[in-house]
């Protein structure tokens, strides 16, 4: 269905060197006897093919060209000559290619398929949101799975009128009289309804709480029989997990304040510092080869500082109510999303006037033509500057800056796997700079590391977006469908060039060869019109930063996700038979990914990455099945489908389908599937993680025993 030649004894007999559709070629030729020498040529752009050449020596005969998919059938053409005679010529004919070295693409396939054949498309994995109320467990030590710190008046929630700084890793400096210190750790549960049963939301035993400085420490709620065993050491029991350990600090010394506490199981108190991980979740990751660490990284945390309706505006200004801070430069370099009868720009906040409370907006919006009064929302960014990030130290990493980097590329060093790092939205280029020198300097060097900037700008709902449009209005950006996605590609590659100037590699894919990066576009992935409108997004005038090439030249993959579900199934869900749910669903993941003949969505996504040589990856999949939150039954249906053994077969024809696409296209064409997520709760705010909890007994967990059979397959090179 591509470019096709045919030569004999030199002459091209076929001479169609273009796309097409799929074609047999008939040649009639009179050559006379004796030997003659015949050549195939082909391109091969996308798709499997099948190369067929058949003859018949009989002077006046037909003879025969066919190029097919191996979906199509063939009837092979009976041939007078010996079939032994034919193989060791092909042998002979591919010998002298080699020999000459004349790279065909037929002979690229040939190789590709006899490499991939035995293996299986690659499974990676999303880290759920890291919160001191996740089911997730990642880390020995309890406390970095904290609540905030909390200064409040002594026996009571109310604030402390005095609030101490904190030092450089957050704790306080020193305690105000007649105040305690609260922190609630991990595991404060609230009532599941689903959760798994005779599962502990974390490891019963024996504790011990470790820190520096003097003090009165008292332990709560699942701590029993708490004893100090000397400076800086209290030994505790905890007999039935449940509601989590609060930590309450009653008096410190003003000159050796109480701070570095560590919560750690007494079989963990040796290994921790050097080997921070939960050795119980670490074996769960095990069949992963790609961990994405979006959600440790808070990269679509929405941080919303502002909201009300505004007192008047114009369309450079907005003057908000007196309860806005009356502080000059509150909301500077912000973004304001406004409602504007019902269209809602996204600008960013030139300077901010607190004595008058107006805001002064960057770019122009329209004045409201009904006169009722706009409202006003304004999103703050996390992780904007190097120094303002979380570090490796700072207490309670589930804190709104997220997992410090150095954690994640620690992990996938212990793992062995490859991170998918996630560049904060509004990083500036010098956190870039330094992110890329981190992932260079303590990345093991046979991994590589793949880098995504923000998460789903595309989504009109996330963060991401908000701040892709701003910066759209700001800069002027044209080219894309939603403009938004032109800030998508205009960042991206300024990121992808400060990774490459930092790992010395090319800006160019075609230039790269075993680059340590794979550096991914992302857009909605249903939307094929849009998505190309961002791989092929250039600035104009051969202008910064895409100097008169498309944004695909500067990528190695295209991400989508590979999410399956019901149709109509608020509507639908409860009328059907627990059968036809699953029936459903591996029907939904079918038609998602299509047929040669017949493609879906994927197919016809991974045709048009692939013309531009890009990579198909998933960076998210799984079940998108969901109930309504007011619907209790349906959230019940919904979690009995999710723990029902079933559900293994689905996720198993997921992999199926991907892997198809993965041996028919090869690897160079299709990557990795990430799964959406490792381990979170099943209810209300979906049903997305492969297990509920890290202790729970995997061997029952359907989806997870789906990852657990395919890594064993992979393993055994069985198809």
């Amino acid at each position: 269905d591509e470019g096709v030649r045919l030569l004999v004894d030199g002459k091209a007999i076929i001479d169609h060197w273009q796309y097409g559709e799929e074609k047999e070629h008939q040649v009639k030729l009179n050559l006379g006897a004796g030997k003659h020498l015949v050549e195939v040529e082909y391109f091969n752009s996308t798709g499997d093919a099948y190369l067929n050449v058949e003859w018949n020596p009989v002077p006046l005969e037909v003879k025969v060209f066919t190029v097919n998919h191996p979906d199509k059938e063939i009837t092979p053409l009976t041939s007078t000559v010996n079939q032994r005679e034919k193989r060791s010529y092909r042998k002979k004919r591919f010998a002298r290619y080699k020999e000459k070295n004349k790279a065909t693409l037929f002979r690229k396939f040939h190789k590709k398929r006899v490499e991939t054949d035995l293996n299986k498309a690659p499974l990676g994995v999303n880290l759920s949101s890291f919160s001191y109320w996740s089911s997730s467990v990642p880390f020995k030590d309890l406390l970095i799975q904290s609540g905030s710190i909390k200064v409040l008046k002594n026996r009571s929630n109310k604030k402390c009128s005095k609030q101490p700084p904190m030092d450089q890793d957050g704790f306080p400096e020193y305690l105000p009289k007649g105040c305690m210190i609260r922190i609630w750790s991990v595991f404060h549960i609230p009532e599941d309804d689903f959760w798994p049963a005779n599962t502990p939301p974390y490891q019963p035993g024996r504790y011990v709480l470790l820190h520096q400085g003097k003090g009165k420490i008292k332990l709560g709620w699942d701590a029993k029989n708490s004893v100090v065993k000397g400076e800086g050491r209290i030994e505790f029991d905890v007999p039935s997990p449940k509601n989590g350990i609060q930590i309450e600090i009653m008096s410190m010394d003003l000159n050796d304040a109480i701070r570095d506490m560590h919560i750690v199981h007494i079989d963990d108190e040796l290994t921790f510092n050097e080997q921070p991980f939960n050795e119980t979740w670490l074996e769960l990751l095990k069949p992963f080869e790609v961990i994405r660490f979006m959600d440790w990284g808070r990269v679509s945390q929405n941080k919303s500082v502002y909201y009300a309706k505004a007192e008047s505006h114009s369309s450079l200004s907005i003057t908000l109510p007196d309860t806005a801070p009356s502080n000059n430069g509150a909301f500077d370099d912000m973004v304001a999303l406004i409602n504007v009868d019902n269209k809602w720009p996204r600008v960013f906040v030139d300077s901010y006037d607190g004595r008058t409370r107006t805001l002064h907006l960057k770019t122009p919006i329209d004045i409201s033509k009904n006169g009722k009064p706009v409202t006003v929302n304004i999103f703050d960014f996390v992780n904007k500057t190097w120094d303002r990030r979380a570090s490796a130290t700072t207490f309670g990493q589930e804190s709104i800056k997220g997992v410090a980097f150095e954690t994640m590329i620690k992990l996938a060093n212990t793992l062995n796997v490859n991170p998918w790092i996630n560049i904060p939205t509004a990083a500036d280029d010098d956190f870039v700079e330094k992110l890329a020198e981190m992932v260079k300097d303590q990345l093991n060097p046979g991994l590589k590391c793949y880098i995504e900037y923000s998460n789903e700008t595309w989504n009109y709902s996330y963060p991401g977006y908000h701040y892709s449009e701003a910066m759209v209005r700001k800069l002027g950006l044209k080219g894309t469908i939603v403009l938004a996605d032109a800030w998508h590609a205009y960042r991206a590659i300024e990121i992808f060039k400060i990774f490459n100037k930092v790992f010395g590699e090319s800006d160019f894919h075609k230039l790269r060869k075993k680059s340590r990066l794979v550096r991914v576009l992302a857009s909605q992935t249903v939307w094929y019109d849009r998505a190309e409108s961002v791989m092929d997004w250039k600035m104009p005038n051969n202008a910064w930063p895409t100097e008169g090439k498309p944004t695909f030249e500067y990528a190695d993959a295209w991400a989508v996700t590979a999410y399956f579900s019901i149709k109509d199934s608020n509507k639908i869900l409860n009328k059907l038979s627990m059968a036809e749910v699953f029936d459903k669903q591996i029907k939904n993941i079918s038609d998602s990914f299509g047929t040669p003949k017949k493609p879906g969505v994927l197919r016809k996504l991974l045709t048009r990455a692939s013309k531009r040589n890009l990579q198909l990856v998933g960076y998210e999949g799984g079940t998108h099945l969901l109930a309504p939150a007011n619907k209790p039954e349906m959230l019940a249906k919904v979690t009995k489908i999710n723990k029902d053994q079933r559900m293994k077969s689905v996720y198993l024809h997921l992999f199926d389908q991907w892997n198809s696409l993965y041996e028919e296209f090869g690897d160079e064409k299709v990557g990795v599937l990430n799964q959406f997520n490792d381990i979170s709760r099943y209810g209300k705010h979906g049903y997305w993680g492969l297990l509920q909890s890290t202790y729970q007994d995997s061997e029952i967990a359907p989806k997870y025993q789906a990852i657990h059979d395919w890594k064993a397959k992979k393993s055994n090179g069985n198809n």
